[in-house]
C-alpha cells in the first residue's frame, strides 16, 4: 500500500485567505513547502480519502489521474473535507465524457450534503446520474471491496454530522486515518483490539497552543 499525503492543513490552510498574521505572511512569500492544503490522502492510484476544496491543486500538484480513481473514503461533512460542487463535473455528456463508476463511502451524513451542494447549482437530484454509487458505512462496520478494506469507528468531531475514522487495509497492510478527532469514546478503543497497525495519521490541531486539548480536536499531548 502507498499512502500520498495530498494535504495536512486545517480548515483554512496556509497561508489563510484573510489572515495578517507572521506565519500565514511567511508562507505567502517562501510558497513550496511552506503552502499547505487542506487534508486528504491518496491510497495507491485508486483510492482517494477525502475530496475538499483544494482538490484541484491536489490533482495538479501530485499528478494524480480521477480517470484511475475506483472509490472516495470520506471521513465527515465539512467543507474542508467534502466539496460537493466538483462531483458536478462528472456529468456527462454535458461537461465531461465519461463510463467509468465510483463508489463513494461515507456516513448518510455524507450524501445528504453531497446532494444538498449538488442540487443547489445543477438540476441533478440522484448521485446515480454522476456515475457515483454511494455505499454507507457505519461504526464497527468492516466493508469489502476487492482487495480494499474499510473499518469504520466513531470519530469525536462534529456532534450532529456523523463524524467517522476509518482503517483502511490492503495488501496486509494496515492504515488509521485518524484526523479530525477528539480522543476516541471507549467503544472505539474496544474495536481496534488486536488490529495491527502499521501506519497511524492522528489529529494533533490544537499543537502546542492547547497540548492537553482532547474533545473535538487534539493537542500535542494528546
Amino acid at each position: 500500500m502507498k499512502v500520498t499525503f495530498l494535504g495536512t492543513a486545517a480548515a483554512e490552510g496556509i497561508p489563510a485567505l484573510w489572515c495578517e498574521c507572521e506565519v500565514c505572511r511567511k508562507a505567502q512569500q517562501q510558497r513550496g513547502r511552506d503552502l499547505r492544503r487542506r487534508c486528504a490522502y491518496l491510497i495507491d492510484s485508486d483510492t482517494l480519502v477525502d475530496f475538499g476544496p483544494d482538490i484541484f491543486w491536489q490533482c495538479t500538484e501530485f499528478n494524480i489521474d480521477l480517470t484511475r480513481i475506483d472509490r472516495i473514503v470520506f471521513t465527515h461533512a465539512h467543507s474542508d473535507h467534502l466539496n460537493g460542487i466538483e462531483f458536478i463535473w462528472r456529468r456527462t455528456p454535458w461537461f465531461s465524457t465519461l463510463r467509468h463508476r465510483i463508489k463513494v463511502f461515507g456516513s448518510p451524513a455524507i450524501f445528504a450534503r453531497m446532494l444538498s451542494q449538488i442540487t443547489m447549482d445543477s438540476s441533478i437530484y440522484q448521485l446515480s446520474d454522476l456515475l457515483i454509487d454511494p455505499v454507507e458505512v457505519r461504526h464497527g462496520q468492516t466493508t469489502d471491496d476487492g482487495d480494499f478494506e474499510l473499518l469504520t469507528l466513531n470519530a469525536d468531531h462534529a456532534p450532529g454530522l456523523e463524524p467517522q475514522v476509518h482503517v483502511i487495509g490492503r495488501n496486509g497492510k494496515r492504515f488509521f486515518i485518524a484526523n479530525d478527532t477528539g480522543f476516541l469514546r471507549e467503544e472505539s478503543w474496544e474495536l481496534l483490539k488486536g488490529v495491527k497497525l502499521d501506519l497511524v495519521e492522528i489529529d494533533c490541531t490544537l499543537g502546542l497552543r492547547s497540548p492537553d486539548w482532547n474533545r473535538g480536536h487534539q493537542g500535542a499531548n494528546s
